[in-house]
């Protein structure tokens, strides 16, 4: 409707120009100053894939995931309850507050435990910003601090710096976004360094239903020497496992977001892992709420 009354005044202002001429460039204009309105935080992955677009958020979430049965843990699972704050300066610069919560393990074989989980800040900055080509492309770094409860198995080592990229591009209703990361960890006795790279693409059927999938990896490049495992813990913890170089996981996605308007909405992702050994990350499901500002 704001559309059509937009083209009706303009016809009647100007009733001797092009009406498609005018048409075109207001489809342009909408185009050009509203395509990331309609784009969406990831869900799936949420702690590592990091959203190019600059918001002023705060962002609950809560994680389950299953372990699977041939672990050496004999199968689980792990709770996580967090959120994420994001504060944008301007329009191309925010700081933010990525990781953080309380975390309990459940473990089949061992004692159940919780606590305080590490705290991982930082910022980003807005690189490209092309309008006419609906497409952003942002950089920023983030530091983990050994902040949190020894025994979920955080705390250790010197933490991590996080350096990473992450892209969108719009065509209409239908968005690509990619990240890649690098944690480097600074005690690597302690920790393993990995690099995580992926991709959610999402359609914005209506405000009530965006649907999208997601394909996320990562790839072990220097592996610790805490323990003697084959497989890392991905974004729930990392062990520093000793046989873990070279180690890719994969784990794949799938979900919607539902908008109430521009200052709520929520968002529900189911990811299982789909490279063998599967080790500490089976399948998860992740539900969480975007309020912004």
């Amino acid at each position: 409707m704001k559309r059509i009354l937009s083209l009706a005044c303009l016809l009647f202002l100007a009733p001797a120009a092009d009406a498609q001429g005018i048409l075109a460039a207001l489809g342009r204009a909408e185009d050009s100053a509203g395509w990331k309105k309609n784009t969406i935080s990831p869900v799936a992955d949420m702690m590592e894939f990091e959203d190019p677009v600059v918001r002023t958020e705060i962002r609950p979430v809560f994680m389950y995931q299953n372990i699977a049965n041939n672990y050496v843990t004999g199968g689980g699972y792990a709770m996580l309850a967090g959120a994420q704050v994001r504060l944008a300066l301007t329009n191309r610069f925010a700081l933010m507050v990525t990781k953080g919560g309380y975390m309990e393990t459940h473990p089949a074989v061992g004692q159940h435990s919780g606590g305080w989980a590490d705290l991982t800040f930082g910022f980003k900055y807005v690189l490209i910003d092309d309008m006419e080509s609906n497409f952003i492309l942002t950089a920023g770094m983030t530091a983990t601090t050994p902040s949190g409860d020894r025994k979920i198995l955080h705390g250790r080592g010197s933490g991590f710096l996080n350096p990473f990229l992450s892209f969108e591009k719009g065509w209409g209703d239908f968005h690509l976004m990619g990240t890649l990361v690098y944690n480097q960890a600074l005690h690597r006795d302690s920790n393993s360094s990995h690099l995580h790279y992926g991709l959610n693409a999402d359609y914005h059927a209506c405000d009530w239903f965006i649907p999208f999938v997601s394909a996320v990896a990562w790839t072990v490049t220097d592996a610790g020497s805490a323990v003697p495992l084959n497989l890392e813990g991905y974004d729930a913890v990392n062990f520093g496992s000793a046989g873990s170089y070279g180690r890719t996981q994969v784990v794949l996605g799938w979900g919607f977001r539902t908008r109430f308007n521009e200052h709520f909405d929520i968002g529900l992702a189911y990811q299982k892992s789909v490279a063998t050994p599967r080790g500490l990350f089976d399948d998860r499901i992740t539900v969480d709420c975007v309020l912004r500002f």
